[in-house]
């Protein structure tokens, strides 16, 4: 896979969402089965969304939680300018707050009640670091706080007869995006579900309970430890 697929620059991120419009359906599945493990956060909420890139999982969970606060961090300029603008334009911006980088970039403030992390930790191949990460989410939790998170997992091994990494290169190729299975493997953490959870709770969240599965992708809910 060129590197470029990575690097969101002007040129990537105005086409980004046109880009994998054919994927969407993908995408509203998972932001609905977020939407229903959010339903008991309360009205009044302060909302975590890390890789917010172009602002779709604000969407999602703004419309029919009115009170609800965001607050995006991503680590592409060209994304958040174009997130800003679709929430200047959804009537959406006075609710909302952006800080360019990674989580550290985010000041001192008090505790999120909810954070997402939607197709964002698959990136960092370092597995310290992705493990940081999600520990630094934690840190930003209250405790019992909800992380929902969302990754490409799979051990790229075909199971029951079903290349499932297969069949995601063939996704991508589908929506525009041309991609050769070895390169996507050297740019992906790619680890299997059960790996990925595992990490999740080794970074100060109880044990995730997976909520979605799309071919490759798949989410989990998780709540911060409350002691321990």
């Amino acid at each position: 896979m060129p590197e470029s697929l990575f690097v969101f620059d002007e040129e990537r991120a105005s086409s980004y969402d046109h880009q994998f419009i054919k994927l969407a359906p993908f995408r509203d599945a998972l932001h609905l089965a977020m939407r229903m493990v959010l339903a008991p956060v309360p009205a009044k909420a302060r909302i975590l969304c890390l890789g917010v890139g172009t602002g779709a999982e604000i969407l999602a969970l703004a419309e029919d939680r009115p009170q609800w606060q965001f607050v995006g961090v991503d680590r592409a300029a060209p994304m958040l300018a174009i997130c800003r603008q679709r929430m200047e334009d959804a009537g959406l911006a006075p609710r909302c707050t952006f800080y360019e980088g990674e989580i550290d970039a985010l000041p001192e403030s008090e505790p999120f009640d909810v954070a997402t992390s939607l197709l964002v930790s698959h990136f960092v191949l370092d597995p310290a670091q992705r493990r940081a990460l999600f520990a630094g989410l934690a840190a930003r939790l209250r405790p019992g706080g909800v992380l929902v998170n969302a990754d490409l997992a799979g051990d790229g091994q075909p199971a029951a007869g079903l290349d499932l990494l297969e069949t995601w290169v063939h996704t991508l190729r589908y929506a525009g995006v041309s991609v050769q299975r070895e390169m996507f493997i050297q740019n992906i953490d790619l680890r299997a579900p059960d790996a990925v959870a595992s990490m999740i709770a080794a970074s100060g969240f109880d044990p995730p309970v997976r909520i979605f599965q799309s071919l490759m992708m798949h989410a989990w809910y998780a709540r911060r430890r409350t002691a321990g």
